[in-house]
């Protein structure tokens, strides 16, 4: 993970987790897969780290609950996109 503490996504992954920070990211000497919130996607393409998408989440804070999520109409603004994506170290690091 990255950015992000999810105690549900941890318990459901069934694998070891590891937060990352970005420098361990631009350090990594193998592909990662790393959740994320999305808008983490441009820093990274920023620090030339190529991170390919391969899932998108909605994401919300289930102890902060309010009636925008509760409401269907109103749910998708109240949620922050989150990615799982395959995570490409920079090259001369390999």
């Amino acid at each position: 993970m990255y950015g992000v503490n999810s105690y549900s996504f941890a318990f459901y992954i069934h694998a070891p987790v590891h937060y990352w920070e970005r420098d361990d990211i631009k350090r990594a000497k193998e592909p990662l897969l790393v959740f994320m919130p999305r808008h983490y996607l441009d820093s990274l393409a920023a620090d030339g780290v190529a991170a390919e998408p391969l899932q998108h989440f909605a994401h919300f804070h289930i102890s902060q609950l309010t009636g925008g999520f509760i409401s269907y109409n109103t749910r998708a603004a109240n949620t922050e996109d989150f990615v799982l994506a395959r995570v490409r170290p920079l090259l001369r690091n390999r």
